[in-house]
């Protein structure tokens, strides 16, 4: 019988959420915070990506979501949220892995 796995952790350290993001979307990121570029577009192939925003969600991602590819919003996102956190030991991402049996209908 299979299992079930349940992991959550935070991002953070030298590689923070934009590279993180860089990394599932396999694609070239700019850092804005770290003032550098994460470049993973040569990386294997993407799956699926997908970013979904809540109804009624504000206009300043609103607007953007309606024109950016995925990547581009996804660095944009990560970017605003690096931007507004301000202190040297923020958790500004946290990832969530869960792996499920093939056995489950």
């Amino acid at each position: 019988m299979a299992i079930t796995h349940f992991r959550a952790s935070i991002i953070q350290g030298t590689r923070g959420p934009v590279a993180a993001a860089a990394y599932r979307h396999r694609a070239e990121m700019y850092d804005m915070s770290a003032a550098r570029t994460w470049d993973y577009s040569g990386a294997g192939d993407l799956a699926h990506a997908e970013i979904a925003l809540p109804e009624g969600a504000p206009a300043w991602i609103a607007g953007p979501a309606a024109t950016m590819s995925r990547a581009s919003l996804s660095e944009f996102l990560w970017n605003a949220a690096a931007a507004a956190e301000q202190r040297y030991d923020a958790q500004t991402a946290r990832e969530i892995t869960i792996a499920l049996p093939s056995e489950l209908s």
